[in-house]
């Protein structure tokens, strides 16, 4: 999995921070997350940092894109497995019964 990071690296490595709330809401295997600084085009917004901004900041829209793909993951193993998702949950990347 790839998690693309739209802030500024300064050397307070928040690229891992901003990774580690994706991976760990998505319930994935961190062994095989690649982080991947994007160019500073301006389609990616504002690339600032200071003051741990964009830990803060970022963490709400960053939480919840990670819950939204964990469930899509349970949603479809279950759909694939045949059971209800109710009966399915994520683990290291995999939807589980």
């Amino acid at each position: 999995m790839t998690i693309n990071i739209i802030r500024a690296e300064m050397g307070q490595h928040v690229g891992t921070s901003l990774g580690r709330i994706v991976a760990e809401e998505l319930e994935a295997d961190w062994n095989k997350v690649k982080i991947v600084t994007v160019d500073s085009d301006s389609k990616w917004g504002t690339m600032i940092t200071g003051a741990s901004w964009s830990v803060w900041q970022s963490f709400p829209l960053l939480s919840r894109a990670g819950a939204a793909g964990r469930i899509a993951l349970v949603e479809e193993g279950a759909r694939l497995l045949g059971v209800s998702s109710q009966a399915c949950t994520a683990i290291s990347s995999r939807a589980a019964i």
